[in-house]
C-alpha cells in the first residue's frame, strides 16, 4: 500500500493458499493469530482508522488466577507477587540505560535473582512467558531488555488495550485497496540477484528480475531460501540465529460465558499447561483464546489428543467450562513460520543485521523491527522499507 501510493509497480508473492500471514481468522471465526493491539501502537491504530475499521477496547480485569488449586481474582493477588513484580519492573527499568548485562544472561535468571517468593516468582514467569511467546531460560536478558524500553513511561491499561476487529477484515481491506494481487501457494525456494532479482519457487516456476524485492519471511523460512550470490556472513548468521516463539492458540467456544456468572472478565493465568485465556467473544458468540507456549506447547501438540488435555485443564479450573467447540491453531508446525513470532535468544542477535538492505534485497517483518514481535513491529519494518525503495528505484 505504501508503494503503490507512491507510483511503485508491485509483484505480489505469498507461499500461503491465502493472504494475512501470521494474521488469521478461520472460518468459524476465531482468531488463529495475531489479536492484540496496545494502546501506543500507533500505526497499527492508524492503520485501522485508514481502512475504515473500529478496534474493539479490552478490559482485562478482573482476571482469574489459578495456581497450586488456589484460584483468586485479580483484585485479591498476592502482596508479596506484587511486591516483586514491582521490584523485577524497578531493576529492568534501570538497566535498560546501564551498560548491558553479560551476553548470556537470560531473563530466567534475572527473574530469580529478583523476585523473593515463589509465588512472586511464578506470577513473574507467567506474564513475560506469554509476552515473549517462549520460557524464559531462552530469552536473552539484552535482548528483552531493549523491548522492555517501549513499556517505560507507559500510562496503565496500555498492553493489550485493543482487538483487532477481525483479522480477515484487516487484510480483505488491505488486499482490496492495492492493485497488485497476491500469486497464492508460491513458496519461494531461490533468489539470483545478479543483476536484479529473479526468483525461483518450488514448483520451479521463475519470476523476474526485478529492480528490488522485499522479504517478508519468518527467519527459520527466511534461512531455507538459496542466495546466489550467497547472503554476506554476518547476514546469514543472524537468521539462523533469529529464533521463533513456540507457541500454540487454542479457540474455546461455549453456549454462555461462564466465566462472567464467576465474576471474571476471561482473562486468566493458570499454573498448567493452559497458561492463559481471554475473552476473545465476537457479537453473539462466547469465546475464549487460551495461549501456550515453551515446553508446554510442545507437549500438548505432540500428545495424541491435544484438545483433550486443554479442555481438562480448563474443568480443573471451573466445572462450568464445557465448550461446544474446540480449534487447536499450530504455529510451531506451521510450514510457513515454523513458530509465533520471533524473540530475542541469549547470545542477542544484532537486528540491525537482519534489516539491513543486500543490493536489491530489502528484508521486512516484525523480526527487523525494534517493535518486535509485534504487528506493530510488522508495519514499522513496511515503512522503512518502502522509504528504501522508493529511493532506490522505480519498480519492484
Amino acid at each position: 500500500m505504501l508503494l503503490e501510493r507512491q507510483g511503485v509497480d508491485i509483484t505480489l508473492f505469498d507461499a500461503r493458499s491465502r493472504g494475512g500471514g501470521r494474521l488469521c481468522t478461520t472460518d468459524q471465526g476465531d482468531e488463529g493469530g495475531a489479536e492484540w493491539i496496545d494502546g501506543d501502537h500507533v500505526r497499527c491504530l492508524s492503520l485501522l482508522e485508514g481502512l475504515g475499521l473500529s478496534p474493539i477496547p479490552d478490559a482485562n480485569e478482573p482476571y482469574l488466577v489459578a495456581y497450586k488449586g488456589e484460584r483468586l481474582l485479580s483484585a485479591e493477588l498476592w502482596p508479596e507477587a506484587l511486591e516483586d513484580a514491582g521490584r523485577v519492573h524497578e531493576e529492568a527499568a534501570a538497566l535498560c540505560y546501564d551498560p548491558p548485562p553479560a551476553a548470556d544472561a537470560t531473563l530466567s535468571s534475572f527473574l530469580d535473582r529478583h523476585c523473593r517468593s515463589e509465588r512472586g516468582r511464578w506470577w513473574n514467569e507467567a506474564q513475560w512467558r506469554s509476552d515473549e511467546g517462549e520460557d524464559t531460560n531462552r530469552i536473552g536478558l539484552n535482548g528483552w531488555l531493549a523491548g522492555y524500553r517501549h513499556y517505560l513511561g507507559r500510562p496503565e491499561g496500555t498492553m493489550s488495550a485493543y482487538r483487532f476487529p477481525g483479522a480477515n477484515a484487516v487484510t480483505d481491506a488491505m488486499l482490496a485497496r492495492l492493485n497488485a494481487k497476491p500469486n497464492l501457494s508460491h513458496s519461494l525456494a531461490r533468489v539470483a540477484s545478479e543483476s536484479g532479482s529473479t526468483l525461483e519457487f518450488a514448483s520451479g516456476e521463475t519470476s523476474g528480475p526485478y529492480d528490488a524485492l522485499v522479504l517478508a519471511i519468518p527467519p527459520p523460512c527466511l534461512g531455507q531460501i538459496a542466495f546466489e550470490p550467497e547472503l554476506p556472513p554476518e547476514t546469514a548468521a543472524a537468521i539462523r540465529r533469529c529464533p521463533m516463539g513456540r507457541t500454540i492458540k487454542v479457540s474455546f467456544e461455549f453456549a454462555e460465558p461462564f466465566w462472567e456468572d464467576e465474576g471474571w472478565h476471561g482473562h486468566m493465568f493458570t499454573d498448567g499447561p493452559l497458561q492463559q485465556t481471554w475473552n476473545s467473544s465476537i457479537g453473539r458468540r462466547h469465546l475464549l483464546s487460551a495461549y501456550i507456549c515453551g515446553n508446554d506447547a510442545e507437549s500438548v501438540v505432540r500428545s495424541p489428543d491435544p484438545i483433550a488435555i486443554v479442555r481438562g485443564e480448563l474443568l480443573r479450573i471451573s466445572a462450568r467450562a464445557r465448550p461446544v467447540r474446540a480449534v487447536l491453531h499450530d504455529w510451531i508446525s506451521d510450514p510457513w513460520s515454523r513458530g509465533a513470532f520471533s524473540y530475542t535468544p541469549v547470545n542477542p542477535v544484532d537486528r540491525s543485521v537482519l534489516a539491513a538492505r543486500e543490493g536489491s534485497i530489502h528484508f521486512a517483518g516484525e523480526h527487523t523491527a525494534s517493535w518486535m514481535g509485534f504487528v506493530e513491529g510488522a508495519l514499522e519494518s513496511a515503512e522503512r522499507v518502502a522509504a528504501e525503495i522508493t529511493r532506490t528505484g522505480p519498480a519492484l
